[in-house]
């Protein structure tokens, strides 16, 4: 609904929607969450957006180990808020996407150490 008001209220703006981080074994154990369920969210969330013309940024995968979680050491918390080396992946992400808004291989110049 969101999606919508914001096209109908302002015609023309290019709505992008974050898709959200996964989080620790910890987190899911003391909620009794299944982590492919919470990893699954995303995939809903990037058919709605679809469905009501949005894009749909995630970079979770960078985010996780083999089995889907967070790994600890990009958790400031041991749940879900991130380290600073997690916020780096995080950054590092978010301005690869917006320069390749205007420069279609920015990955390749901003991944560069």
């Amino acid at each position: 609904k969101l999606i919508d008001v914001i096209h109908e209220k302002c015609p023309g703006t290019e709505v992008v929607i974050q898709g959200i981080l996964p989080v620790t074994a910890q987190f899911c154990r003391s909620r009794g969450i299944k982590i492919e369920r919470w990893n699954s969210f995303n995939e809903i969330l990037s058919g709605i957006c679809a469905e009501h013309g949005a894009g749909f940024l995630t970079f979770a995968d960078q985010l996780m180990d083999e089995t889907g979680y967070l790994p600890p050491a990009l958790s400031s918390d041991g749940e879900f808020h991130l380290s600073n080396e997690g916020l780096d992946i995080w950054i590092r992400s978010l301005r690869i996407y917006a320069a390749q808004q205007t420069i279609p291989d920015a990955e390749l110049i901003l991944s560069e150490p």
